[in-house]
C-alpha cells in the first residue's frame, strides 16, 4: 500500500534543535502512522520562514517560541492572520506564557525540556488529523454553497430557457463574438494559459508556447509530463493522477467542483539536446483547476515564468548567509540610526546579545575617547550620500575598550532616498597593539643600533689588526696542510679514506702505501661504493656501520683477498671514525707476524710432547713467554691511548656545548663547542653569565628566568627553555638549553649549574614552515567544493573532509575507516569496487570515474572521482589521496 508523505516544516534559530527533533522523529515507528510517511525540514531565518509558508508545500509547522530573539509567537500570530489552515504545533520554555500560546492560535503546544518521542508524535498525530478535519469542513462548506449557488442559478436558467430557444441564432454569434474576444485576451497575457485533456495539451496561448520555445500548432497534442524535467517528474509522481483527472472530480450530477492546485517545478525548452544532460530550464509557477470541453472533463492551468525571481530569491539567500557568517562585525540601522540588524560576529566583538542592541543607538557603545565633532563629521558625510571610513574607540558591554576600522555608507531605496547606514567594522585591537610594540622595539632598536655602532667601530679597528695576523695564518694553515698530505701519503701503512654518502661509503682517498700494495690500480676504485666492493663481505661492510654508527674505533683481524691480484693476506683493519661524515681505515699487513705464530705455535705443539722430559727448558720457555706477555701489555696500554685520543676528537667534534656556571660568582666555564656554535673562538667569550644573557634575544630572557628559577626552586628536576642567541654575525639562532643543579648549600641555596646547549635552528624553521603549510591546506579545504579524502590499500577512508556531510548527510566520523560500499547499493558497490580494486593493483591514476551513491536519507547521489596514488619515504606504496565532485 502507497503511504501518504507528511512534510514537517522547523522553524528555529538553533541548528540543535533539528537535530533533537530530527533523532525524536527517528524513533518514533513506523507502524504509529499508518498510511503516512514524516520528513522533516528546517529553516532558520525569518525571511526563508516567509517564502516558504507561501509555497503551502507542507502539512505540519512546528514553530520554535524562541525564534528571531522570541518572535515565534509572533510569526505564528501572523500566519493565522494571513490566512493560513495548516496545524502550527508551538515548541515553548518553560518561562514561556501560555495565554501567548493559546491567543497565537496553535494547533497545539509542547514544552522542549519535556520532550520526548511519544509527545512529539501524539502532537503531530493530533494536528494531522485537524488538519484532515479541517480540509473535510471547508469541503463540505463549499460544497454547500456551491449546491445553493447552482440551485438559484438553475431557476434562472430555467426561466429563461424559453426565450433563449428563439434568440438561438443570436446567442451563437454573441458566443462566437465572446470566444473571439477571450482568445486574443488570452493570447495577449503574458502569463502562458494551457488546457490539458487525458494528459495531452489541447490548447496553449501564443505565451505559452514562446515561454518553452515552441509555437503553438507544435505544442498541440504534447503529453504534458513530457515537457516536465525529468528531475522534477519524482515531485509530481504522486500529483500525476490529480493533474489528468483527479484534479477534475465530478458531482453525482456531473457538474465540477473547485480544486485549484498550484506548483512550482521546471518545464524543459525546446532547445533541450536529446540524450544529454545539457537542458534547458524554465521554472515556472503553475496553477491547475478544472473545466468543461467539449463534454469531457478537462484542466485550465495558468504557467507563470518565475526562473528570474528563483534566481534572485537565490542570490538574497546567498547574500544573506555572507552577511550572517562574515567574520568582520556588520551593523545596520534605520535613518534615525536606531539599530535593526547586527551579525553574530558583532556579538562576539562586543559581548552584547542581538535582543540588547536592536532598536538602540550605536551610541551605547562609545568610549568618551573621541571629541562630539569627530561623531560629528561622520554624521553629516554619510547623511550627505557619502562614505565614512576611519578608526574608532568604543567600549564592549563588559567596560573593555577595543578599536574598530569603520566603513560606513548609506544604503538607497530605487527612488535614490537614503534607507539605511551599513556599518563594516574591523576590529584592529591586536594590530594597534602591535603596532605600539614595534614603536617601542624601534625606539629599542635605535638605542642597540647606537651602541652597536660604537661597538662595531672599535671592532673595526681590531678587526682591521686581526686582518693581517690572519692572512699570515691562513698561509701557516696552507703550508701545514701541504705538510699534513706528505705525513699522510709517507705512513708506509696503507691507509683509505671513505666518506659517507647515503646509506653507503665512497673512497675519496689513499695514500702511497695503498697504492703500492694494490699495484697502481688503486685509481680504478676511487668513488666505487664499499656495498659494491665488498658484496661477498659482509664483516666489512658491518664494521663500516659500526665504526660510523657508534663514532668509535673497530679492528678486525682477518684474512682479506686483495682485490687485484687476489692474493690471501693477514690484515689488522683499523676503522676509525672521523667527524663528521669519514671513516679512516688503515691496514696492517701481519702475514708473516700470522705464518710466524702459526710456526710458533707447531714448536709449542711438539714441545707440549716433550714437557715431561724437559723441565728445565719449560721453565726457561716460560720466561720467554713471559717476556712476550709483558710486550702484549705495552701494546694493548698504546691501543687504550689512541682510543682515548679519537674519544677526545669526538667530543671536540659534536654539535653540543657545555657549560658549568657558578652561580655565587657569576663565572661560566663555556666549551669551545659553545662558542663556535655562535660563530666565535673560545677566547672571544667572556666567562661570566652576563656574556650569555647579554647575547639573549630580549624577548626571551623573562621565559628562560622563569624557567631557571623553577628549577632552583624544586619545581622541576631539570632546567629545559628553548631561546635565541646572537652569532658573532648578528643573525639569531634558536637554541635548545638544558641543565641541571648540581650542587647547594647546607640551606638548600644553589651554588652550581651545569648543562649543555644545542642549536635547534633548523627545527624551528621546520616546525614554522609545517604550521604554514597546514594552516594553507586548512584554508584550501574550507574554501573547496570538492570532498577531498584518502584510502589507505585496503581502500579504507583514513581522512574526509567536512564537505562530506553537504554532499551524503554523513558526518567524516560516520564514515572514517568504511569502505564506498557503505553506502552504495550492492550492484554499484560491485562495480565501482572492480574499477578501484583495478587502478589499486596498476597503481594508475583515478581519472573522472563516475558513480552513484546514497544520500544517509536515502535518495540518490552522482559522484565525479579523481585521486593519486601516494607511497612513504621508502617508496612503499600506502594508498590514494583524491576528491569526490558532486555532479548534476
Amino acid at each position: 500500500m502507497n503511504k501518504h508523505r507528511v512534510n514537517i516544516l522547523l522553524i528555529a534559530n538553533n541548528e540543535q534543535d533539528y537535530i533533537n527533533i530530527r533523532q525524536l522523529l527517528s524513533e518514533i515507528d513506523d507502524t504509529s502512522f499508518e498510511n503516512w510517511i514524516l520528513y522533516l525540514e528546517w529553516v532558520a531565518s525569518y525571511e526563508s520562514a516567509l517564502q516558504m509558508i507561501e509555497h503551502k508545500q507542507h502539512d505540519v509547522y512546528l514553530i520554535d517560541g524562541q525564534f528571531n530573539n522570541g518572535g515565534g509567537v509572533a510569526l505564528l500570530q501572523k500566519i493565522v492572520a494571513d490566512g493560513c489552515r495548516t496545524p502550527l504545533i508551538l515548541l515553548i520554555n518553560p518561562q514561556d506564557q501560555l495565554v501567548a500560546v493559546k491567543e497565537g492560535g496553535a494547533t497545539d503546544y509542547l514544552n522542549k525540556e519535556q520532550l520526548n518521542a511519544p509527545l512529539l508524535e501524539r502532537s503531530i498525530r493530533y494536528a494531522i488529523k485537524s488538519g484532515q478535519m479541517e480540509n473535510l469542513q471547508k469541503s463540505h462548506h463549499a460544497l454547500m454553497r456551491w449546491a445553493r449557488k447552482r440551485t438559484g442559478l438553475l431557476k434562472r436558467v430555467n426561466k429563461r430557457y424559453r426565450e433563449e430557444i428563439n434568440g438561438h441564432s443570436q446567442a451563437e454569434n454573441e458566443l462566437k463574438q465572446s470566444e473571439e474576444k477571450y482568445r486574443t485576451l488570452i493570447d495577449n497575457i503574458q502569463d502562458g494559459v494551457l488546457s490539458l485533456q487525458d494528459g495531452r495539451i489541447i490548447f496553449a496561448n501564443e505565451s505559452m508556447a514562446k515561454m518553452i520555445g515552441y509555437t503553438v500548432d507544435e505544442i498541440i497534442g504534447f503529453k504534458f509530463m513530457d515537457i516536465v524535467d525529468p528531475e522534477d517528474l519524482k515531485i509530481l509522481a504522486r500529483h500525476d493522477e490529480r493533474i489528468s483527472d483527479e484534479v477534475q472530480s465530478e458531482t453525482e450530477d456531473n457538474s465540477l467542483v473547485s480544486q485549484v492546485k498550484e506548483y512550482e517545478f521546471n518545464l524543459l525548452h525546446k532547445n533541450t539536446l536529446p540524450g544529454t544532460n545539457k537542458n534547458s530550464r524554465v521554472m515556472v509557477n503553475i496553477t491547475l483547476g478544472p473545466i468543461t470541453y467539449q463534454g469531457k472533463v478537462a484542466t485550465i492551468a495558468t504557467v507563470k515564468d518565475i526562473t528570474t525571481r528563483k534566481q534572485i530569491e537565490q542570490q538574497l539567500r546567498k547574500l544573506s548567509q555572507v552577511v550572517h557568517q562574515s567574520p568582520i562585525s556588520i551593523l545596520i540601522t534605520d535613518t534615525q540610526g536606531n539599530i535593526e540588524y547586527v551579525n553574530p560576529e558583532f556579538t562576539k566583538i562586543t559581548g552584547y546579545l542581538r535582543k540588547e542592541v536592536v532598536g538602540q543607538n550605536p551610541r551605547i557603545l562609545k568610549s568618551g575617547e573621541h571629541p562630539i565633532e569627530y561623531y560629528q563629521k561622520l554624521w553629516e558625510t554619510i547623511t550627505a550620500g557619502g562614505t565614512w571610513r576611519g578608526e574608532i574607540c568604543n567600549r564592549k558591554k563588559n567596560g573593555e575598550l577595543y578599536w574598530e576600522y569603520a566603513t560606513i555608507s548609506a544604503i538607497t531605496n530605487k527612488e535614490g532616498g537614503i534607507s539605511n547606514f551599513l556599518a563594516i567594522n574591523e576590529d584592529i585591537t591586536e594590530r594597534k597593539r602591535v603596532l605600539a610594540e614595534l614603536q617601542r622595539y624601534r625606539h629599542h632598536l635605535q638605542e642597540v643600533v647606537k651602541e652597536r655602532t660604537i661597538e662595531l667601530t672599535k671592532a673595526n679597528e681590531k678587526l682591521q689588526q686581526e686582518a693581517t695576523e690572519r692572512m699570515r695564518l691562513v698561509e701557516t694553515l696552507r703550508e701545514s696542510r701541504e705538510r699534513l698530505r706528505l705525513q699522510y701519503n709517507g705512513i708506509p701503512i696503507p691507509m683509505y679514506t671513505w666518506q659517507r654518502v647515503s646509506n653507503d661509503f665512497v673512497l675519496i682517498d689513499y695514500n702511497d702505501a695503498a697504492s703500492t700494495t694494490i699495484q697502481g690500480r688503486i685509481i680504478d676504485y676511487m668513488g666505487r661504493k664499499s656495498s659494491e666492493m665488498f658484496k661477498g663481505s659482509p664483516h666489512i661492510l658491518h664494521d663500516f656501520e659500526s665504526c660510523f654508527t657508534k663514532k668509535t674505533t673497530v679492528r678486525r683481524k682477518a684474512p682479506y683477498q686483495l682485490l687485484t691480484t687476489k692474493e690471501t693476506k693477514y690484515f689488522v683493519t683499523s676503522y676509525i671514525f672521523v667527524p663528521p661524515n669519514l671513516v679512516l681505515v688503515h691496514m696492517d699487513d701481519i702475514t708473516e707476524r700470522q705464518q710466524a705464530e702459526e710456526k710458533l705455535k707447531e714448536i709449542q705443539d711438539h714441545l707440549e710432547e716433550l714437557i715431561a722430559a724437559r723441565t728445565s727448558e719449560l721453565e726457561s720457555i716460560n720466561k720467554e713467554l713471559q717476556h712476550q706477555f709483558n710486550k702484549w701489555n705495552q701494546s694493548d696500554q698504546s691501543l687504550l691511548d689512541s682510543n682515548e685520543q679519537q674519544l677526545k676528537l669526538a667530543l671536540d667534534s659534536t654539535i653540543v656545548g657545555t657549560w658549568d656556571w657558578n652561580v655565587e660568582t657569576g663565572e661560566m666555564d663555556v666549551s669551545s663547542q659553545w662558542a663556535a656554535m655562535l660563530g666565535y673562538s673560545g677566547e672571544e667569550v667572556k666567562e661570566h653569565v652576563r656574556s650569555w644573557a647579554g647575547l639573549m634575544h630580549l624577548d626571551d630572557i623573562a621565559r628562560v628566568i622563569d624557567k631557571l628559577n623553577s628549577h632552583f626552586a624544586g619545581e622541576t628536576p631539570v632546567y629545559e627553555a628553548e631561546h635565541r642567541l646572537r652569532t658573532k654575525t648578528g643573525e639569531w639562532k634558536w637554541i635548545l638549553g638544558r641543565g641541571t643543579v648540581v650542587e647547594r648549600d647546607e640551606n638548600g641555596r644553589v651554588l652550581r649549574v651545569t648543562g649543555i646547549h644545542r642549536d635547534i635552528t633548523q627545527r624551528k624553521f621546520l616546525e614554522e614552515e609545517l604550521r604554514k603549510y597546514k594552516e594553507w591546506f586548512e584554508s584550501l579545504i574550507k574554501t573547496s567544493n570538492d570532498w577531498v579524502w584518502e584510502m589507505d590499500k585496503s581502500m579504507l577512508y583514513t581522512y574526509l573532509s567536512p564537505q562530506v556531510y553537504d554532499m551524503l548527510g554523513y558526518e567524516p566520523a560516520e564514515i572514517l575507516n568504511q569502505k564506498n560500499s557503505h553506502f552504495m547499493s550492492p550492484e554499484e558497490a560491485a562495480r565501482v569496487t572492480s574499477l578501484f580494486m583495478e587502478r589499486f593493483v596498476s597503481r594508475k591514476p583515478l581519472v573522472a570515474i563516475k558513480w552513484f551513491c546514497l544520500h544517509k536519507d536515502g535518495h540518490a547521489v552522482t559522484l565525479q572521482t579523481n585521486g593519486l596514488p601516494y607511497y612513504d619515504a621508502d617508496g612503499i606504496f600506502c594508498g590514494y589521496r583524491g576528491t569526490h565532485r558532486e555532479m548534476p
